[in-house]
């Protein structure tokens, strides 16, 4: 029987060639061109030789085994209006980390059902031993194979926190950054968002934000995270439900259920924007979310 849309064999087979690619490609001083800025509040972001290859090669798969899916790819994608399954997938997510030679960067790939992630794969091909989450709505997650949890770690005291922003972005998350090391809390900014997922869901982090609204990253991050017992919100501090719409999300947070304390809330307020007006949301913006 034909399958309605790829499966985690199938997400991991692809997985793994796309890191056979980073691999080929990955060392110093890696060439480069600049894309424009796209619209999604993201400034001119890198593209190398490696993004074009992978995202080339996944759309060619899915073309070729679901011609019936729709498949959405930061470089690259190919409608099909209707479908009840959609494919998505970030080449290289960290492409800053990528072309400098930092080991970061990872390949996340996930599909939807109705808008609605339903299984995904994130692959870091890089460290000395490849790294590979991955789950199925309703199954549980894991790393190479292994069943994993999020942290037990409950308060900011000690926490370690991954958020990502850079200049021109909407919210002023330095800020939120120093607050959250205020309270305590480790925070770094190594520009993955989805390798932040996968060790968010491992237990290694204990939080992630991004204040962007693109699919690719998101999606794969959302099943891993939930799966793995942690908690995927929208700016809102509400749960994403499978009719949202991916591309008005202007900022994702996964943590665990437990990690909460006037700290945690003031950072929030701090990011809707009671202390930087313009920089925060709009009232229609916190409608939305």
């Amino acid at each position: 029987m034909e399958k309605e849309c790829p499966d985690l064999h199938d997400l991991r087979a692809i997985a793994s060639e796309a890191g056979d690619i980073m691999r080929q490609y990955f060392h110093l001083a890696n060439r480069r061109e600049w894309k424009a800025d796209d619209g999604a509040g993201f400034s001119a972001t890198p593209l190398t030789a490696a993004d074009i290859a992978i995202n080339t090669m996944v759309l060619e798969r899915v073309v070729a085994d679901f011609p019936h899916v729709n498949a959405i790819g930061e470089e690259g994608s190919r409608e099909v209006p209707g479908a009840e399954y959609t494919e998505t997938w970030d080449p290289i997510d960290g492409t800053h980390a990528f072309m400098t030679g930092s080991a970061v960067p990872a390949f996340c790939i996930a599909v939807l059902q109705r808008n609605r992630p339903i299984r995904s794969v994130i692959y870091d091909p890089l460290c000395f031993e490849p790294r590979m989450w991955d789950a199925e709505r309703g199954g549980g997650a894991s790393l190479n194979g292994a069943t994993i949890q999020v942290s037990a770690h409950g308060v900011l005291n000690q926490a370690q926190i991954c958020m990502v922003w850079w200049g021109g972005c909407r919210y002023n998350l330095h800020a939120v950054a120093g607050r959250l090391m205020g309270a305590g809390a480790n925070v770094q900014n190594p520009v993955s968002l989805a390798y932040f997922g996968g060790l968010v869901a491992s237990g290694s982090l204990e939080a992630a934000m991004f204040p962007g609204k693109v699919i690719w990253e998101t999606a794969a991050m959302q099943v891993i995270v939930e799966e793995a017992g942690g908690v995927f919100l929208s700016l809102g501090r509400a749960y994403y439900e499978g009719t949202r719409d991916w591309n008005q999300n202007e900022i994702e947070i996964g943590r665990i259920p437990n990690l909460t304390g006037p700290a945690f809330e003031e950072s929030l307020d701090l990011i809707q924007g009671k202390e930087f007006g313009q920089n925060g949301l709009s009232p229609n913006d916190k409608q939305r979310l």
